[in-house]
């Protein structure tokens, strides 16, 4: 089977989980073809794709909601706080 442009990777990493037991194999292929592709070193900027990458997992959806929640109450404070100053 080979991983086309538009397949799901969560379908395959499914796939793939059932049928050998490897998890996330969809992006640890991704990864590290990315990384040998910039040289064996992920630059600052490069990092931005990692993040990318995790943010659009589903398995992480979760955390990214928990994240996200936590976020916007930090901001409501700090904004609060700002108002609260004479």
């Amino acid at each position: 089977y080979e991983l086309n442009g538009n397949d799901c990777r969560h379908y395959v990493n499914n796939l793939v989980k059932y049928t050998t037991g490897v998890s996330g194999a969809s992006s640890a292929l991704t990864n590290h073809n990315y990384i040998n592709s910039r040289g064996n070193q992920l630059r600052w900027n490069d990092r931005i794709f990692v993040l990318a990458q995790t943010l659009t997992d589903v398995n992480n959806w979760p955390t990214v909601k928990s994240v996200g929640q936590a976020t916007a109450a930090a901001a409501g404070v700090f904004m609060a706080r700002l108002g609260l100053r004479p």
